[in-house]
């Protein structure tokens, strides 16, 4: 009985499932495909650079938020802290953000956009 419930029996196959699992796969296809076409458009337009979309998230949220540390940004996103020095790090040799001192913390220091990186 529960190998009937769950689709586990040998009995015939539901087409109605079938058919959902069909379009989960056509949708999944399609979704890779408009993702790859954005990238491309992204890069082409210098939204997303050699190093990846995030930067133009993490420039984003400067713009809307004004200064904030790498920790706050990183809590923002599903990455770590690490990989957002590592992106501040690079924006910051493109010209494109800088570290200002943080008054709520001496280590800690804040990251705002340059004009450059205002201009993008």
């Amino acid at each position: 009985m529960a190998s009937a419930r769950h689709g586990t029996g040998a009995g015939p196959r539901d087409p109605v499932v079938d058919g959902k699992a069909e379009a989960i796969t056509e949708l999944m296809l399609e979704v890779a495909q408009c993702f790859f076409r954005i990238r491309a458009l992204g890069q082409k337009t210098g939204l997303i650079t050699s190093w990846g979309g995030g930067a133009f998230g993490f420039m984003r949220s400067l713009a809307l938020l004004g200064p904030l540390t790498v920790p706050q940004i990183a809590q923002m996103r599903p990455t770590s802290r690490q990989r957002m020095q590592r992106l501040a790090d690079e924006l910051a040799a493109e010209g494109l953000v800088e570290f200002i001192d943080n008054p709520k913390h001496r280590r800690s220091k804040l990251v705002q956009l340059t004009r450059k990186g205002a201009a993008r």
